[in-house]
């Protein structure tokens, strides 16, 4: 499991267990490859959020520290 779900309201949230995908997956081998192509893009998206945030927060910290070690805000 690699991801967390945060609702924005009240619902309802089913676990699919594997024994119930195996028969589905037999059926339609189509439908494994979407799943996987949909988590990866999905994955590659919130490493790219994620690195922003990072950016933002180190430019946050510097600009601080630039106000901190600066004489009446000179830069």
């Amino acid at each position: 499991r690699s991801a967390n779900a945060i609702c924005k309201e009240e619902c309802v949230l089913r676990e699919i267990q594997r024994t119930h995908l195996i028969p589905l997956m037999e059926e339609s081998p189509q439908i494994l490859e979407t799943i996987g192509t949909l988590m990866a893009q999905r994955r590659q998206k919130l490493q790219a959020m994620n690195q922003e945030r990072a950016e933002t927060r180190r430019q946050a910290l510097i600009s601080r520290m630039q106000k901190l070690f600066t004489r009446s805000g000179e830069t």
